[in-house]
């Protein structure tokens, strides 16, 4: 006997279809907060010659502006930084910046084919205390995950996909922040360390790769957050960590760029007494508005309209974009309890250049003992 087929649930990591709300940060692409970065740094009555602050501010980028009445430096990485020096201090030091910012989201329609990588670029591809690329054991396994890919964004696209698959989130890191050798032993960390290996295997093979910090928005809150950007004829962004490759969603704000993950504001004293010196900051952000995309439009079938027990079915996603893309696709069986079939392979990692139509298949085997009052 063969009946009606049941539904299936399909889910799209990066593209759920859900309520418009701010707790699916993926599809921002929009946002303008305020931001209030406070601090005191407590020192001794007497014996302090000097306190000089180096402070990394929300940057001015192609899709982030920022307004703020802070006289600022550059950096030998171009970074904005809030100087301030103070002599001969008395027993407290209070400060606070303000900032208003505007956020775009990233997406990147064209990249090309054929480039130059500019010399003062290079940076971006020497190993650092935190990231080895020279490590043999990292160079190995990039070249291994890379091998037959076509362009440099497949390239970054696999490599992003085997961090972000292989890589477990620890909480217990996230204090921490561990070189990419240890990530690479360990396979273990928070964004810090899904970054940094991303960026020593993307160094390992040629491809220039730098360490952003900055914060975003999720489950409900800001917190301090790290992804990476990479040179592929122009900069890309990629958060191993959320598996954004090539699109990079509003709640994403950057305050810097380095060669290396050990990356922060920095304070100098000078003077006797230098260890009673202590610094407390904190940064608040406040979202003000912020606008929603739409999910990227797929097609699902399945290969027919009923099946019986012990029949093979199936299920045939077909997906195109206008941007350049990773996806993770979950096809789930509806909740039961009683399971008529099985998917194989629920998971997928779809890699996406624009217009450029995707077909992915999954095979689902309806359960032999499967009869009619199971439907």
């Amino acid at each position: 006997m063969r009946f009606p087929v049941l539904i299936f649930l399909i889910g799209i990591l990066s593209m759920q279809v859900c309520a418009q709300d701010i707790s699916n940060s993926f599809l921002v692409s929009e946002l303008t907060a305020d931001i209030n970065q406070t601090g005191t740094i407590d020192v001794p009555s007497h014996g302090i010659s000097r306190v000089i602050i180096n402070f990394f501010v929300p940057q001015n980028t192609t899709n982030q502006f920022v307004g703020t009445s802070a006289s600022l430096i550059k950096d030998s990485f171009g970074n904005s930084v809030l100087h301030m020096e103070y002599r001969h201090p008395s027993k407290k030091i209070r400060y606070s910046i303000n900032s208003r910012i505007r956020v775009s989201g990233i997406k990147t329609k064209y990249i090309p084919t054929v480039y130059d990588v500019p010399e003062d670029f290079n940076i971006y591809l020497k190993p650092t205390k935190g990231i080895d690329c020279n490590d043999s054991r990292i160079r190995e396994l990039a070249y291994s995950i890379t091998n037959n890919s076509k362009s440099d964004f497949e390239r970054i696209g696999k490599l992003a996909i085997w961090v972000y698959r292989n890589v477990q989130y620890d909480d217990y890191l996230k204090e921490r922040v561990m070189n990419s050798t240890w990530v690479y032993e360990n396979r273990r960390g928070t964004c810090d360390e899904f970054t940094t290996l991303f960026i020593a295997l993307s160094r390992s093979i040629g491809i220039p790769a730098r360490y952003v910090s900055g914060y975003k928005y999720s489950n409900g809150e800001w917190d301090r957050h790290a992804y990476s950007e990479v040179y592929i004829g122009e900069w890309i962004p990629v958060d191993p960590t959320n598996l954004e490759v090539g699109r990079l969603d509003a709640t994403h704000i950057k305050f810097a760029v380095t060669d290396d993950n050990s990356v922060g504001s920095n304070l100098r004293v000078y003077g006797i007494f230098m260890n009673d010196v202590s610094w407390n900051s904190q940064t608040d952000i406040d979202i003000l508005n912020y606008r929603m995309d739409k999910p990227i439009d797929y097609n699902l079938t399945i290969s027919s309209d009923e099946f019986g027990a012990g029949d093979r079915a199936v299920v045939i996603l077909k997906i195109m974009s206008t941007e350049y893309n990773v996806v993770k696709l979950i096809l789930e069986e509806c909740s039961s309890d009683f399971q008529f079939a099985r998917v194989e392979d629920k998971e997928k990692y779809v890699i996406l250049e624009p217009y450029k139509e995707n077909i992915i298949y999954w095979v689902i085997d309806i359960d032999s003992n499967l009869n009619k009052n199971s439907l």
